[in-house]
């Protein structure tokens, strides 16, 4: 069995157990939590469950993990297209937001960075979005450079932006 991407499975928790000042000894029913076995456990789909009580929603969230250099040096993340249908099809099926968090493993700053649908945004923050940039397709996957990659980019009806930016408005408009 891969243990790939159980690092950024925990840190993601760990984020959203911060946001909603939890803690790991709160029983699972009760907090934000990794899914064992990374979804493959059957009614529990997503690498991460949140339980924010707090927000009027809750994510089901997919971490993907990648640490690949282009020639110049750029870090490169190459999301698959499919990855946001399967996630959406899989949030959508037990009433939740889809949430893809990425990393840019191995850099030191910005390093997390998430794709939440544009509606689901808008939705949630009451904010419309003004797409400032479509990232690079190739026929099956985004090419991301993280050296180019702007908060607001959009990868079909998904919308990218760092995780601490989205958990920063989450705090700032949900927080009691």
């Amino acid at each position: 069995m891969s243990r790939k991407g159980y690092g950024l499975e925990h840190e993601v928790e760990d984020i959203f157990l911060r946001l909603a000042g939890q803690q790991r000894e709160t029983p699972l029913s009760e907090r934000t939590f990794r899914v064992p076995q990374s979804g493959s456990i059957r009614g529990l789909k997503g690498d991460v469950l949140t339980n924010v009580p707090f927000l009027p929603f809750q994510f089901l969230i997919e971490c993907k993990s990648r640490k690949i250099r282009s020639a110049k040096g750029d870090f490169i993340f190459r999301l698959d297209a499919s990855w946001l249908s399967k996630i959406s099809q899989e949030a959508d099926s037990v009433g939740r937001i889809p949430l893809l968090v990425f990393s840019f493993k191995g850099a030191k700053v910005d390093r997390l960075w998430c794709c939440i649908r544009k509606s689901d945004y808008e939705k949630i923050f009451g904010d419309k979005v003004e797409q400032v940039h479509k990232v690079k397709q190739s026929k099956k996957s985004f090419v991301l450079s993280k050296s180019t990659l702007r908060e607001f980019s959009a990868c079909n009806n998904f919308i990218i932006l760092k995780l601490s930016t989205l958990v920063g408005k989450l705090k700032e408009k949900y927080e009691p």
